[in-house]
């Protein structure tokens, strides 16, 4: 499962902690769950299912099982995780539009 961090900025300062990054992935700075889209590639060790990730994320916003890649989607299948992270940015977007 790929994370698409849309907490960028703390993973980053925090990427020398290892529990950060899970830390980071349920909670943001300011201590309320942050918004989470999630890629599934097939080929991934443990390709989690939806109804676990929404459980785990209760702000999830986008999530999508794509046709192809694993572990290494970024090099495996560039074209289609970047469209996958443009429609995770995008359902940000429209959520935050609706909310404010």
């Amino acid at each position: 499962m790929d994370i698409i961090g849309l907490d960028l900025h703390q993973r980053e300062r925090d990427r020398h902690e290892p529990r950060a990054l899970h830390r980071g992935a349920r909670e943001s700075a300011a201590g309320e769950d942050p918004a989470v889209a999630v890629s599934v590639f097939p080929d991934e060790l443990y390709p989690a299912p939806r109804s676990w990730t929404e459980r785990a994320f209760p702000k999830l916003i986008y999530y999508n099982r794509l046709p192809k890649g694993g572990h290494f989607a970024a090099w495996e299948q560039p074209q289609l995780l970047t469209e996958d992270l443009r429609a995770g940015f995008r359902s940000l977007r429209s959520t935050q539009g609706a909310t404010h």
